[in-house]
């Protein structure tokens, strides 16, 4: 007997056949798909969290002042 394919848990290989143009994630075990944003859109998205997690930002110099 085999696994009805419609009821198999989606892997990684299934996010990976889907094409460039859509976008995918695994919900629940089942694939689910979505059209991808253009890129006139993906700027605006990451701009908020540049600004709220700076994380990969560069340090600043921490070098101790030579004042003594």
């Amino acid at each position: 007997m085999t696994a009805d394919p419609a009821l198999a848990k989606a892997t990684y290989a299934d996010l990976e056949a889907v094409p460039p143009h859509r976008a995918a994630q695994i919900i629940d075990g089942r694939r689910e798909t979505r059209p991808r944003s253009g890129p006139r859109y993906g700027g605006a998205a990451s701009f908020p969290f540049d600004a709220l997690f700076p994380f990969d930002a560069p340090a600043p110099d921490t070098k101790p002042s030579e004042e003594a």
